[in-house]
């Protein structure tokens, strides 16, 4: 019928636990709720997600940063052209049920209790997409809130550990490709939010210092 029902829960979203003692402990939680959604039966009505849908997204969001942000044009394009190239080198993943948008906002902690929400977005794609795109949205967090990328390292660090224990289908080489190209199109997010604009040129470096 094409509807979307809704009920509030209690909590708040992991994304204001980061900088609690037990992140680390909440983030392998984080993570474990996502390996248990790619693991459910699949939504027979899903999209799918290809890498190439990703890099159309990327292709826009980066043609747009580059006209804002005239100044920073010759790193975007070098950056741009990176993305593809990683890309290319995406092993080949079995499909299956994703979130397509899975980051701390998205998860709402209540004591020992995780729940996922905001599925709007869910498709059939690689696994490694929600993986890359928590631990991208970690990065940008730590750019925002703590002036360095490296801030909440072992948070990314925990979380992927534990997807890659558990999950049947996501590689490491996977998520560290994933993770770049969501960074990236966080860079452009950067500019469209008030308060966030002044870290768009620290994303782009952060971009450049990742493995691909």
């Amino acid at each position: 019928l094409g509807l979307w029902l809704q009920r509030e829960v209690a909590g708040r979203p992991l994304q204001a636990y980061l900088d609690a003692p037990w992140a680390a402990r909440a983030c392998e939680r984080a993570a474990m709720a996502l390996v248990k959604l790619h693991r459910a039966p699949a939504c027979a009505a899903a999209r799918g997600w290809t890498i190439a849908d990703e890099l159309a997204v990327l292709d826009e969001r980066l043609t747009h940063l580059a006209d804002l942000r005239t100044d920073l044009r010759r790193d975007i394009a070098a950056l741009r052209a990176r993305c593809h190239r990683a890309a290319s080198r995406l092993p080949e993943a079995p499909s299956c049920g994703i979130h397509r948008d899975y980051y701390p906002e998205q998860l709402v902690v209540d004591g020992e209790l995780t729940r996922l929400v905001d599925l709007d977005l869910y498709s059939l794609g690689d696994p490694a997409l929600d993986a890359g795109n928590f631990i991208a949205h970690l990065l940008e967090a730590a750019i925002r809130g703590r002036g360095n990328a490296a801030a909440y390292a072992p948070l990314g660090a925990a979380f992927r550990d534990r997807v890659l224990a558990e999950s049947p289908t996501a590689t490491p080489h996977s998520v560290v490709i994933y993770t770049l190209l969501s960074l990236t199109r966080l860079a452009e997010i950067s500019t469209r939010i008030a308060g966030r604009r002044q870290t768009t040129r620290a994303i782009l470096e952060a971009c450049a210092a990742l493995p691909d």
